[in-house]
């Protein structure tokens, strides 16, 4: 198992754990997908992208075809990087049924 993911590193494996995007592309994915509560500046964003770069979790990869711009770096997750953000999600799925055992949480509602 791996540390403790923060919160920034989760969201941009999510936001590659379905396509390869260029950074601007993952800080607007994960801004959606989180409706606004989670913004990730160009600081926090490219400080993480070159960490888990060089740890093997994303692969820096070549632009698809008809990007016309080559400042974009594109990423997509590494078969490390999608191991690494599986346990994380199990890891916060264990802490909420946790949570919902001792009624901190409501218990799920069937589907």
């Amino acid at each position: 198992m791996t540390d403790t993911l923060s919160e920034a590193v989760f969201q941009i494996l999510l936001a590659l754990s379905d396509q390869a995007r260029h950074g601007l592309g993952i800080a607007g994915e994960v801004e959606l997908r989180t409706r606004g509560r989670v913004t990730l500046g160009a600081g926090t964003l490219y400080t993480a992208l070159r960490r888990m770069r060089d740890d093997g979790w994303i692969e820096e990869i070549q632009a698809p075809v008809g990007e016309d711009d080559p400042r974009r770096r594109f990423y997509k997750l590494a078969a490390t990087g999608r191991r690494v953000l599986s346990e994380e999600a199990l890891r916060l799925e264990t802490l909420v049924s946790d949570a919902r055992g001792k009624a901190v949480l409501p218990s799920k509602r069937p589907a």
